[in-house]
């Protein structure tokens, strides 16, 4: 009996320094700011190797919500870590925005979907995302982001930065 005792002390000794663990990580992530803090690597070394995709000739949909690259602007190149700032406006018809339907790809011989690295940034509050610090390797790189408004209207554009 003292043998089945101290068995299940020691199961619930586990089950609560787990518990406690859990509630350590949860209260961890739960105290940090909504934004990101640091620099955030949007594309890898290996990713940034991949030959770039063939240019398309298709027009790009413009019916949904406006996307401006405020950030990195011109046609100046960047040294990396550098701002990525991107505002979004309600289309021509007014619809509101889904940001779900918020996309990110690199455009490298098959599309990498950047979105998951992307979308913490996202506020929607200022209807923006911005990045202070965003590492990228050297390299001429093509960002589709593509977004739609309430109705399905969709608007896509090309981020294109040259990084030193």
């Amino acid at each position: 009996m003292d043998t089945r005792c101290a068995s299940i002390r020691s199961m619930r000794f586990r089950f609560g320094a787990f518990a406690a663990a859990l509630v350590l990580i949860f209260l961890g992530v739960a105290g940090t700011s909504a934004q990101p803090r640091g620099a955030v690597f949007l594309i890898t070394e290996g990713e940034a190797m991949l030959p770039p995709a063939p240019l398309e000739k298709a027009v790009l949909p413009d019916g949904g919500p406006q996307i401006e690259i405020v950030k990195p602007g011109g046609t100046d190149s960047v040294k990396p870590p550098f701002e990525i700032d991107l505002v979004f406006k309600a289309g021509p018809n007014g619809k509101s925005i889904d940001y779900e339907t918020f996309k990110a790809t690199l455009l490298a011989l098959w599309g990498i979907d950047l979105t998951d690295r992307i979308k913490p940034y996202l506020n929607e509050a200022d209807n923006r995302i911005y990045i202070k610090e965003a590492q990228v390797p050297s390299g001429s790189h093509r960002i589709k982001l593509t977004i739609a408004d309430a109705e399905g209207n969709i608007t896509a554009v090309i981020l294109e930065v040259e990084v030193e």
